[in-house]
């Protein structure tokens, strides 16, 4: 055989295994409407299929950007459990009033196969806080009441001993800013924060 054959019949094999693969996912993401989960940016944005970004509304989880430790561990929890929940997985959105954020991600409620909505699901476990930015208001009081229940029962964010000694209190409420010292001051909204 000489080197070209081994060249070509290589190529054959990845590409018909290429092909099966895609068939396997292009046949099981066209269910009903669900697209795949590629990819988990952090605990409140994924990327789908075609490389679409989505940001879940409604929630604020921690940023792993921060500059307070605690703020990283919590949002690495997040992005943990959210990983858990949808990589890999189909999902289907649900669009409210708008389409779009600012940085062009895909504003939506996101939801399992067996109907779990993962928005709810994260702030059930207490993996953030409630973002409700008006006119995207659908499910606002759903999310208000899962965190009051999730703050009762101390569980993710809400447990002062998770992520060791720095304790919840590390977390400035974004409610002892203004929104104008806000508007000034930061790139990424803060716990709880609500824009009507």
């Amino acid at each position: 055989m000489t080197m070209r054959d081994y060249v070509l019949k290589l190529f054959s094999y990845l590409l018909g295994g290429f092909l099966v693969i895609n068939i396997f996912f292009v046949s099981k993401r066209r269910v009903e409407g669900y697209v795949r989960v590629t990819r988990v940016i952090d605990g409140d944005t994924i990327e789908i299929e075609n490389r679409y970004r989505v940001r879940y509304i409604g929630i604020d989880t921690p940023e792993i950007q921060s500059s307070n430790p605690k703020e990283r561990c919590l949002a690495k929890l997040a992005l943990k459990q959210n990983k858990n929940l949808v990589l890999f997985k189909l999902v289907k959105l649900e669009k409210d009033k708008e389409n779009k954020d600012r940085y062009g991600r895909l504003l939506r409620y996101v939801y399992l196969t067996d109907k779990t909505m993962v928005n709810l699901k994260l702030l059930q476990e207490g993996m953030g806080d409630p973002l409700i930015i008006y006119p995207n208001t659908r499910y606002a009081q759903l999310f208000k009441s899962a965190v009051k229940t999730a703050k009762k029962k101390r569980v993710g964010i809400w447990n002062p001993q998770i992520c060791g000694s720095i304790g919840a209190a590390g977390l400035e409420p974004a409610t002892s800013r203004t929104r104008t010292e806000c508007a000034a001051n930061c790139t990424t909204p803060r716990y709880p924060i609500e824009l009507y």
